[in-house]
């Protein structure tokens, strides 16, 4: 099968100007290619986009073929475009190397819209909801309405979908009721398997955006009413950090805070050596990565009961659930783990065999491969368009 996914992709330093530790917080597809290639049977095109380029970069690496193309428009031109620029270059570069099925990541973004909209059959991985994230973090209404827009058009005219959990599939379900909506979640990077954590050190470990819509406010409210001897570091950066520091500072914490800023994945698997847990307590998530890699690097995780967290820890096997907002449990839970070693290091070894089997990229690969086959099957026999029509 000659698949083509449309998604993010690192360039790790393929690119002349392009910084090689140039990295991009999906590391899911990374993990999926490889799966992909390792079953055998799969020819591989990755079509990423990236604003600064110049020119178009085509390569042979890893065993796919990767297309790096330039985004010129600005990021909120792109859904009152209808991402037409993406739309006329992806049809270009595949109509060349004409793939049986194309799959495109995330039903938010340019790139499920582009695969509802080529002539091929389409799977669309969810990945943020929109329409769930602006209850939330507001945006402009005229670019917030076209989003949403966009996002109901791909859920109504993806051949399949893959959401990662009951949530996302609730959500798809309620927009097309009859939609092929496959179950599977995303394939882990193993170098967090490899992590040996220490526990060590009363640290607590944030990783994530620093916005509203990750709860850290929440998050510094907690660890402020915390035993005097935890830690807390925070890694990341967004539009909220000024006033992160400042809360801390108003809280009378700062001492007690790291804002480690924007790290790597090599930096981030060092910062999970050397902490007791995790906590994610965002306002709303669809599939936090972030969760799967602690549990991979043998940490508890600590999350709120928002979109589909629930759903990725065991509360009281793998970690602790806390309701949204809720200072008091997120305090203790933060204590449980943070004071006590042996009880971060039991939970933690509980998350990594969970997601060892759960999330391993070869499994996930299985998943899709059949997934791919079943939707070229039935578009082989019950042939008609599989581009979006009402975009």
């Amino acid at each position: 099968m000659r698949i083509a996914l449309i998604a993010p992709y690192p360039t790790k330093g393929r690119i002349p100007g392009v910084r090689a530790d140039h990295e991009h917080p999906a590391p899911w597809i990374d993990g999926l290619a490889r799966g992909l290639l390792e079953a055998g049977g799969i020819e591989l095109l990755i079509l990423s986009y990236y604003r600064g380029l110049r020119k178009t970069h085509r390569l042979s690496a890893d065993g796919m073929d990767l297309v790096y193309v330039p985004k010129h428009e600005p990021y909120r031109l792109d859904p009152l475009l209808r991402h037409r620029p993406q739309l006329i270059a992806s049809r270009r570069i595949l109509n060349a190397w004409q793939p049986d099925l194309v799959h495109g990541f995330g039903t938010e973004t340019g790139h499920g819209y582009t695969a509802v909209h080529m002539p091929w059959p389409s799977v669309v991985f969810i990945q943020g909801i929109i329409e769930r994230i602006a209850t939330v973090e507001p945006m402009p209404k005229r670019i917030e309405r076209f989003l949403v827009r966009n996002e109901h058009i791909v859920v109504r005219n993806a051949g399949v979908l893959v959401a990662e959990n009951r949530f996302a599939e609730t959500w798809a379900r309620g927009i097309n009721p009859h939609a092929d909506i496959r179950i599977i979640p995303h394939a882990m990077n193993r170098a967090f398997l490899d992590t040996e954590p220490t526990y060590r050190d009363p640290v607590i470990l944030f990783a994530g955006r620093l916005s509203r819509l990750k709860g850290v406010d929440i998050l510094l409210e907690a660890f402020a009413r915390s035993h005097a001897s935890l830690q807390l570091h925070l890694a990341g950066e967004g539009p909220d950090r000024m006033a992160l520091e400042q809360q801390a500072v108003k809280l009378g914490v700062s001492e007690r805070i790291r804002f480690l800023g924007h790290i790597r994945s090599r930096d981030l698997l060092n910062a999970m050596e050397h902490a007791r847990a995790l906590v994610i307590p965002s306002r709303m998530d669809t599939s936090p990565n972030i969760v799967t890699e602690a549990h991979a690097a043998g940490l508890p995780v600590i999350g709120s009961r928002a979109g589909g967290i629930p759903e990725m820890i065991e509360d009281g096997v793998d970690g602790r659930l806390v309701d949204l907002e809720d200072l008091d449990g997120l305090t203790k839970a933060m204590e449980l783990f943070g004071l006590d070693p042996g009880k971060a290091a039991i939970a933690g070894g509980q998350g990594r065999t969970k997601v060892s089997v759960l999330n391993d990229p070869r499994r996930i690969a299985e998943q899709h491969i059949t997934l791919y086959r079943d939707l070229i099957s039935h578009v082989a026999f019950n042939p008609h368009p599989s581009a979006g029509t009402t975009g």
